[in-house]
C-alpha cells in the first residue's frame, strides 16, 4: 500500500496487462526507491487518475485489453489536468505514436530507470 504524505514525491503509474512484466517493472522501480501504482488496463488507468494521487510519469503497454493504450493516449490528451503527465510507451507494437517517447520491449531494467529518471518530473 502507498501512503501519500505532503514529502513523497508522486508515483510512477504502470500500466500494462502481462501481470509478470507489470510485476518486474513494479519490483525494479521500487527497490531504487520509487512509489508505483500499477493497472491491467486503460480503464484501471483511469479510475487509478480519478482517485489520485496523479502520477509523475506513466509507462504504458499500448496492446491491451478493456482499453487500450492508444484509447488511454486520447482521453490523457483530451483532458487538461492528465495532459500534463508525462507519458512513455512501452510496447512490441508495430507502430508507435511519433511526439511520446517510446521504446520497444522488452527492456532492460537499466533501461528502465534510465527512463524514469529522464522523463519523471
Amino acid at each position: 500500500m502507498i501512503v501519500d504524505t505532503p514529502e513523497s514525491p508522486p508515483p510512477v503509474l504502470l500500466v500494462e496487462d502481462d501481470e509478470a512484466v507489470r510485476e518486474a517493472m513494479r519490483e525494479a522501480l521500487e527497490e531504487e526507491g520509487y512509489a508505483t501504482l500499477s493497472a491491467d488496463n486503460g480503464e484501471q488507468a483511469l479510475e487509478l487518475l480519478a482517485r489520485g494521487p496523479k502520477p509523475r510519469l506513466i509507462l504504458l503497454d499500448l496492446m491491451m485489453p478493456v482499453m487500450n493504450g492508444w484509447e488511454l493516449l486520447r482521453v490523457l490528451r483530451d483532458s487538461a489536468d492528465l495532459a500534463r503527465i508525462p507519458v512513455v510507451i512501452l510496447s512490441v507494437a508495430g507502430s508507435l505514436p511519433s511526439g511520446i517517447p517510446s521504446v520497444r520491449k522488452p527492456i532492460s531494467v537499466q533501461t528502465l530507470l534510465r527512463l524514469v529518471d529522464e522523463y519523471a518530473d
